[in-house]
Order: C-alpha cells, then structure tokens, then sequence
C-alpha cells in the first residue's frame, strides 16, 4: 500500500466565527482515526466548512472527540462560538513545459 502524496498539501489552519445555532445546524462531523473532520455543512455561506476540513477547537478549547465537541458548545453562554479548523489546499505542481519548436 503506497503512502497518499503528501507534498501537494499546504495545510491552512483558519479561525471561524459562526453562529451556535448554524454549528448544532448544519454542521456534520465525524471521528475518523482520532480526529474531528467535517463530513458536511449545509448553511451559508457555502463552502465556509468544507468536508475533510479538520476540527481543532472550540472557544480555544482543543477537541478530538463528538463527546468534547458537544459538551463544549452546550456549555457556551453566547450566541457565536470561534471554530479552528485545518485545511488542506492542494497546492499546483509546477511543471516545465517545453516550448514547439518553429519549423
């Protein structure tokens, strides 16, 4: 089994305030090898969470699991909450092109 190609990711880690009642929502999340990943959004705007983004923390409070996800946005007292996430963009290979020749 061959290891994914890595060097075409640049990870983007981003701060997201978004309201509690459009996380509880529309946000879809599941636990895939010990991390949070988006699964899916479906408020607006679209494309503000996108699926395999990975969740890393609530209000700043670091969290891996559905269990600390939810316990920590029943806990908040205000309306917007701030999600970290990482994601991966893939970044384009540069490739040389050779130029035709004249004739």
């Amino acid at each position: 089994m061959e290891a994914p190609d890595n060097s075409l990711l640049n990870p983007d880690q981003r701060d997201v305030v978004v309201l509690q009642a459009d996380l509880k929502e529309h946000l879809s999340l599941s636990e895939v090898d010990g991390r949070l990943s988006v699964s899916g959004w479906t408020g607006q705007p679209l494309g503000l969470f996108q699926e395999g983004d990975q969740f890393l923390a609530l209000n700043d409070l670091l969290t891996c699991s559905m269990v600390e996800f939810h316990a920590y946005l029943s806990r908040s007292l205000k309306k917007q909450v701030k999600v970290t996430i990482l994601r991966h963009l893939k970044v384009p290979i540069r490739r040389r092109h050779s130029l035709p020749h004249s004739l």
